[in-house]
């Protein structure tokens, strides 16, 4: 009994490496306190439940029969849990993901949206969870550390990545700037950033969604050129919907501030804070496709919801500019504008609370 934590600890590893994840991804997964994953690690502890375990057989799709008795007896020893079946499908193992009943919304596991995605993201890139306790220690050591992950695994490819979004940030930020650079009194200006606004909306996460890699994506069945568009039509549509949400975000962020100030912060705050609509179709084009393909339990397919999403954020950028040109006279008095923001807000809260399930 006093190996099993550290048998335990060992297969876990191979499962993590194996899959290229780090243990604040597993801790996640399993909504748990990355300290008891760590522990899991080091052999400190081990997990206590059989329903723990076979939450890890989910997360990490482990089908055969014979890893699963082996961490079932590495973690659980002669307790009688291990005799519990272990549920399976016809073909993949474990259920994973929502099931649709043709009713209601569907709840995803991982929200591409949500800080927990963007944590993962960044701790994937700067490799967090391997830093040293010295560099924990203080913000500036994982600074320290970040910088120093970044450079240690540049390769020419990664160079070419990197160069193409600084391309696509500067090509974003000359697009998308004037429009929140509030008022715009002339109406050749109001046009223009008008019109670079709607190009931007379209054409950025278009090409996000083509150049990105959708998480797990090496085990996507991508046999034919129907199953490569359809991976293109996920990831474009995480694009679209991560980055003209948090762009519009901007826009009543803009709005609100000339409403106060009766002026407008300089380009170049607006060039930093147009960052986070670019990292977060990132992440929303690299996870969609996953999480479907985890919904509909390895199958690559895109739910209905998805095409009605496509076509709404495809076309809500030039709808918006549209809005903003013919309507500028009410957008820029302070009065109907902060009445048209305060409506469109009451609208958006009570279409979310419509939406959420009663208690």
């Amino acid at each position: 009994m006093m190996d099993e934590p550290l048998a335990f600890a060992h297969l876990l590893e191979g499962c993590l490496s194996r899959n290229g994840r780090s243990p604040l991804w597993l801790a996640a997964q399993l909504d748990l306190n990355p300290e008891t994953v760590v522990g899991w690690l080091d052999g400190r502890l081990y997990p206590d439940d059989h329903e723990t375990i076979v939450q890890i057989f989910e997360v990490f799709d482990i089908t055969d029969k014979s890893e699963q008795d082996k961490l079932l007896r590495a973690a659980e020893g002669d307790s009688p849990a291990k005799s519990a079946p272990i549920p399976q499908t016809k073909f993949y193992g474990p259920v994973q993901g929502p099931v649709h009943t043709g009713a209601g919304d569907i709840n995803i596991n991982v929200n591409p949206l949500s800080l927990a995605a963007l944590h993962e993201w960044l701790t994937a890139v700067f490799h967090w969870s391997d830093a040293p306790e010295h560099m924990r220690s203080s913000w500036a050591g994982m600074v320290i550390w970040s910088l120093t992950a970044v450079t240690n695994h540049l390769t020419p490819q990664r160079w070419l990545v990197f160069l193409i979004a600084i391309a696509l940030w500067l090509a974003t930020a000359w697009l998308v700037t004037p429009v929140l650079q509030w008022p715009l009194p002339d109406p050749q200006t109001r046009l223009w950033a008008v019109v670079q606004y709607a190009a931007a909306s379209l054409l950025v996460p278009l090409l996000i969604g083509s150049v990105s890699t959708a998480d797990n994506q090496p085990h996507f069945p991508l046999r034919t050129g129907k199953d490569r568009r359809l991976l293109w039509f996920l990831k474009t549509t995480g694009a679209l919907v991560g980055f003209n949400t948090f762009n519009t975000l901007l826009l009543g962020v803009s709005l609100v501030y000339y409403y106060v100030t009766l002026s407008t912060p300089p380009a170049s705050a607006w060039w930093l804070l147009l960052l986070i609509p670019l990292l977060f179709a990132y992440v929303a084009a690299r996870r969609i496709p996953a999480d479907r393909f985890k919904m509909f339990n390895g199958d690559l397919r895109a739910h209905e919801a998805d095409r009605l999403f496509f076509a709404v954020f495809l076309f809500f950028g030039p709808f918006l500019a549209a809005f903003i040109y013919f309507f500028y006279s009410f957008l820029a008095d302070r009065i109907t504008g902060v009445i048209l923001l305060l409506a469109l807000i009451g609208i958006a809260l009570w279409e979310g609370r419509r939406r959420a399930p009663s208690a």
